[in-house]
């Protein structure tokens, strides 16, 4: 087999050493996803940051990051005016 493709990662995440080249198979372990999930994330870049390493994005990350606005009461207000 080919040797494993190695890239410099930038930041300043725990488990990784800033400047350091890392495999594909180590940044899986680290960021706690899939191994072609994080392959398809890092196509094509010569550096791996913070941001590249972040949890895969499921409803309860997803409600975290959104708003809370409920747009169903300014919705029925304007629908219930008349014209």
């Amino acid at each position: 087999m080919g040797s494993t493709k190695k890239v410099l990662f930038k930041g300043k995440h725990p488990d990784l050493v800033n400047g350091k080249s890392y495999g594909y198979e180590d940044y899986a372990r680290v960021a706690g996803v899939g191994y072609k999930s994080l392959y398809s994330r890092l196509y094509g870049k010569n550096v791996v940051t913070d941001i590249d390493l972040r949890p895969i994005r499921t409803p309860a990350n997803i409600a975290k990051s959104k708003p809370k606005w409920d747009g169903n009461e300014l919705s029925q207000k304007w629908l219930s005016r008349s014209l």
